[in-house]
Formats: C-alpha cells, sequence, structure tokens
C-alpha cells in the first residue's frame, strides 16, 4: 500500500506542475495559425485564419477569464470568434462555452447525440481503463458545468465553411463517437483536432489511450478510420490533453 501511495503521489505532482496555465503556439499551415493554452492539463486550441476565428474547446468554468485575457493578448476579441467548437459534452471542455455564448453571442457547436448532456451540463458515465482512471473517475462522474444550448449540432460531417458562412475557410468536422456519443474532431489543411479520442503523452511525444472509454475495440477503429480515411492528409493531431501528436506517433500507438 505504501508503494501504491507513493506513486500516486508522483503522478499528483506531475500532473500539479503540468497543469499551471501556459499558452504555447502550434502549427502554421497555409495561413492557419494554431495557438494552445493550457490549464488544469486542458488544452484550450485557437486557430486564426484570414476568414476569422475558431476555438476549440473552452475549458473549465473556473478558467473562462484567464482563457477571455489570452485571447485578447493573442489579438482575438471573443465577439468576433466566427465558433466555438466543443468536441464533447465533459466539463473540462465545455465549461466555458455558455459564458461565451450568452456574453459575447458566439455560437457554439457540437455533435448532435451530446446535444442533450450539454443542456444537462453534467458529465455523463465514463469507462475507466485502468486503476489511475478508476480513482480519477470518483470524482469526474457526474460533475456539473454550466449547462448550454448548441447552436450548431453535428450529426454526420459538417464543413466549417457552413458553420461560418465563410467560403474560404477550409476545413470539416466529423462525429466520431466513442469517448462520449457526440464526440467530434475537426480536420483542417494538415491538422486534426481530436478531442479525447486519444491523449498525448504527459512526459514524452507518444500517443496515448485516453483514461475514460467504453469500449477499446471501437476506439482502435476510430483511431485507424483517422489515419486512412477523414485524416489520411493530417501530419499533426491536437488532442485535448497534452500533445501534440505527431502522425509517426499515433501509427506507433
Amino acid at each position: 500500500m505504501k508503494l501504491l501511495q507513493k506513486l500516486i503521489l508522483l503522478l499528483m505532482i506531475a500532473i500539479s506542475v503540468y497543469g499551471c496555465s501556459r499558452s504555447k503556439s502550434g502549427s502554421v499551415q497555409e495561413e492557419v495559425a494554431v495557438h494552445t493554452y493550457v490549464k488544469d492539463f486542458a488544452n484550450v486550441h485557437l486557430l486564426v485564419t484570414p476568414y476569422g476565428n475558431l476555438l476549440i474547446e473552452t475549458g473549465l468554468s473556473g478558467n473562462t477569464e484567464e482563457i477571455l485575457q489570452w485571447l485578447r493578448e493573442k489579438g482575438v476579441a471573443p465577439e468576433n470568434l466566427k465558433a466555438v467548437i466543443v468536441t464533447h459534452a465533459h466539463y473540462d471542455h465545455a465549461g466555458g462555452a455558455k459564458y461565451l455564448q450568452q456574453k459575447f453571442g458566439v455560437p457554439i457547436v457540437a455533435g448532435a447525440p451530446d446535444s442533450s448532456q450539454l443542456l444537462l451540463g453534467e458529465n455523463g458515465k465514463l469507462c475507466p481503463t485502468g486503476f489511475v482512471a478508476s480513482w480519477m473517475a470518483k470524482s469526474s462522474e457526474g460533475t456539473k458545468y454550466p449547462s448550454v444550448q448548441v447552436d450548431v449540432a453535428v450529426e454526420k460531417s459538417l464543413s466549417l465553411a457552413e458553420i461560418t458562412a465563410e467560403p474560404e475557410l477550409p476545413g470539416m468536422v466529423y462525429l466520431l463517437p466513442g469517448h462520449t456519443p457526440g464526440s467530434i474532431v475537426v480536420v483542417i489543411n494538415e491538422m486534426a483536432f481530436v478531442g479525447d479520442l486519444f491523449r498525448g503523452s504527459m512526459i514524452f511525444k507518444s500517443a496515448e489511450r485516453h483514461l475514460f472509454m467504453c469500449d477499446l475495440k471501437d476506439n482502435d477503429q476510430d483511431i485507424r478510420y483517422l489515419l486512412e480515411d477523414i485524416g489520411k492528409e493530417v501530419q499533426t493531431f491536437f488532442p485535448s490533453h497534452f500533445g501534440p501528436v505527431t502522425r509517426e506517433a499515433l501509427e506507433n500507438m
């Protein structure tokens, strides 16, 4: 038991160190720049394009003011965001969505099957993939966040041009259920924003199984579908925890 307690303590120390707020720049591909804000080990991605700016994820509700300040430091007024894309209905992804919608009138995009969960404003069932995940699930399952009405519900796929009414904006949003029934991924140029389809490594540059996944075989199939079909041109994958991840790293997962 003492060894187990030490391992958990080391894990929590590592998480607390990583969880401090920080901002980092990602890729710039064909006039699409990616900036990532990290707080409480959750990533919020800002896409800056000549045709408008998009936010992917909103982080925890308690971090909204810091994220708004970060956006302004990047030269992006929150009210000018074309859309906020929430990859799935969990508190660390949708926490600030309602505030952005109500305060600035920004449309919220999410997978249709997650719309009711977002309106409920509560984490649904979590399926731990190991001991640490089982321990974390006790405090995460059922966690509440500000409920939000989805403006654009993705049934199967939608182009970013359709979502934003900007015909020049490249990219697609695809429904890829697994982590939640309405999980979505965003593919734009040679980049993909994958939510919790998988995660990056806390220390290394590898791709890792997410801590919560109900059907591991289905998860493997979804990752293969991403690599071989909807994301066959993608070279860099941006998960919502840790990362980014190269194509080679994901292929070797």
